[in-house]
């Protein structure tokens, strides 16, 4: 029975030591984990990368104040208007921004703001259109006092939009565009040569009033032509 006894201490040492073993293999094992961890842990400290431009979003304009010629801004929002209106692709929404645009020459000077006119699907915001309008009547940002005014003035039910230009030299000038069937919105040519227009909606026209000539001329919108009605006659403008 002595080598039994023998034997089972044997076996117990021989236990031991695989098992001092396999707890070496484990500690080593764990410590090039932690190191292979710590490398790539290290290595994914990486610099952070810009955004795709597409992901980028556009930096909001700074408000125009008259004083901002001198301060170094090339641009600037002067206003802005939004919406709701009906077109030819039922009901949409609209966003129109007047920008300010530091001139650095003369004739810029007098041109120094236009205007965009942004145009989307209701539901999913895919823009329809988008319309880039430089007045040629426009450096006066602050007399502008009517703002925005959104009516058919076409009889063709869909929403115009009729923009407040502000003073040019003496004179109130305002931009008319009109929704066209397969183009979308348009610019009624001629329509910002006119002197203080102002829309009477139940007569469908737009008396005018020119400082310093008597009288009072009165136009209306066909279509997206601009015409001056004399005695119930519709005449072109030119």
């Amino acid at each position: 029975m002595q080598w039994v006894k023998n034997g089972n201490a044997f076996l117990v040492i021989i236990t031991a030591m695989i098992t001092l073993l396999l707890l070496a293999g484990c500690n080593n094992s764990s410590k090039a984990d932690n190191q292979d961890d710590s490398k790539i842990s290290e290595g994914t400290q990486q610099e952070p990368q810009e955004k795709p431009q597409e992901e980028q979003q556009e930096k909001p304009l700074p408000i125009y104040y008259p004083e901002l010629a001198d301060s170094g801004i090339d641009e600037a929002l002067a206003a802005r208007y939004y919406g709701g209106c009906h077109s030819g692709d039922g009901y949409i929404t609209y966003e129109i921004s007047m920008i300010y645009h530091r001139p650095t020459t003369s004739e810029e000077r007098e041109h120094p703001f236009s205007f965009v006119l942004n145009f989307y699907e209701l539901t999913t915001r895919e823009k329809l259109q988008t319309i880039v309008y430089q007045p040629d009547m426009c450096d006066d940002a602050e007399s502008i006092k009517q703002g925005l005014l959104v009516k058919d003035f076409n009889n063709d039910e869909y929403d115009d939009f009729l923009i407040d230009l502000g003073l040019f030299g003496q004179q109130c000038h305002a931009a008319c565009f009109v929704y066209k069937v397969g183009k979308g919105y348009v610019e009624v040519a001629g329509f910002e040569g006119l002197s203080y227009p102002r829309y009477v909606e139940s007569e469908g026209v737009f008396p005018t009033d020119e400082p310093g000539v008597p009288g009072r001329k009165t136009y209306k919108v066909v279509e997206d032509k601009l015409y001056q009605v004399v005695d119930d006659k519709l005449i072109p403008v030119e």
